[in-house]
C-alpha cells in the first residue's frame, strides 16, 4: 500500500511510485509525462502547460494526474485507484 504524499508549499498531494510532482508548476505527472512538460534552456527550466504538449488529465481521488495518451495508466500500481 502506498501512502499519500503531501507538498506543504503548494498543498498538492499524490500517491504512487511512478509519479512526479513539479516544484515549478505544482502539477503531478506519470513519470513518462514529467519530462515532456519541461524545457531547459541555458540552465533555466520552463514549465509548459501539460495539455499544450499533448498530455491528458486523469482524475484521481487525490487530484489530477497528467500523462501520455495511451501510456501506462495502471490504476492498481501504487494503490491509487
Amino acid at each position: 500500500m502506498s501512502q499519500l504524499i503531501f507538498h506543504g508549499a503548494c498543498g498538492q498531494s499524490w500517491t504512487g511510485l511512478t509519479r512526479a510532482h513539479c516544484s515549478g508548476c505544482h502539477e503531478v505527472f506519470v513519470s513518462s509525462g514529467f519530462d515532456k512538460h519541461q524545457r531547459i534552456n541555458g540552465g533555466k527550466v520552463t514549465c509548459l502547460p501539460p495539455a499544450d504538449v499533448g498530455l491528458i488529465a486523469r482524475e484521481k481521488p487525490w487530484g489530477v494526474l497528467w500523462g501520455m495518451p495511451g501510456g501506462y495508466w495502471d490504476d492498481t500500481e501504487g494503490g491509487d485507484a
